[in-house]
């Protein structure tokens, strides 16, 4: 998952000389968690598509409202939405032109208000008794507190949504005309690769405590990368 992401960065990176071959279209998604209730978690999406080129790239952000009880996505918000053009030289690609979409944006701080959600973030804690294998999130002492179904169930859930306001798009023109990048593949969870990231946040609530695990996975065509997060009660780990 790691390669996918840095493989991502690194087309846009390149060399931009005329003979260099076109890169293939590289899609990320990658979730942080900036705020939460105690019935919802709030997670900034940053979505990324290069385009099929070394030059230009799509860049949207959303905040996104999670179910901690079902994870499903229930609302969003968009709060940015540009293009991104580089300029060229013989030697390197630089940073370029910022080309801003004229859609409306959403007031990320004004949400919170609204919702009654408190600023938290993730602490970087990596379990070495938490692993997924074959896609079933286990703890050593335990056993599955997750299983494979739950996982992909939570994915879909969390990812889907915004999946399908960015439909996949058959022609380069056809995609750029309706300002829409390709999404990752949420049709078969066997093809994913996955692996837990060091990011955990606890969430204490009046009956109980919950833990989120943040996972990223990427898909075996290399074509996406995406990250989602997993609320589990805390009881799993005692």
């Amino acid at each position: 998952m790691t390669r996918g992401i840095l493989y991502f960065l690194a087309l846009m990176l390149l060399p931009s000389s005329p003979a260099q071959a076109t890169p293939p279209r590289i899609f990320t998604s990658d979730d942080l968690i900036v705020a939460a209730t105690q019935t919802h978690l709030y997670v900034v999406r940053d979505l990324q598509d290069n385009q099929g080129s070394h030059f230009s790239a799509l860049v949207d952000q959303h905040l996104v409202e999670i179910d901690l009880n079902t994870h499903n996505a229930s609302r969003s918000w968009l709060l940015r939405s540009i293009w991104v053009n580089g300029l060229g030289t013989d030697d390197y690609l630089s940073p370029g032109e910022v080309v801003e979409h004229s859609r409306d944006t959403a007031d990320m701080f004004a949400v919170f208000r609204e919702v009654g959600a408190a600023p938290v973030s993730a602490t970087i804690f990596n379990d070495p008794e938490l692993s997924l294998e074959k896609f079933a999130l286990l703890h050593a002492k335990t056993g599955v507190v997750a299983s494979f179904e739950k996982l992909a169930e939570a994915a879909r859930a969390q990812l889907l949504p915004l999946a399908e306001t960015y439909p996949h798009a058959v022609e380069e023109a056809e995609l750029r005309a309706a300002e829409k990048m390709e999404v990752y593949d949420l049709s078969d969870a066997t093809n994913w690769r996955c692996e837990i990231l060091p990011f955990q946040l606890a969430i204490f609530r009046a009956d109980d405590k919950l833990r989120v695990v943040k996972i990223a996975c990427d898909d075996d065509y290399e074509t996406g990368a995406w990250t989602f997060h997993m609320a589990l009660p805390d009881k799993n780990w005692e």
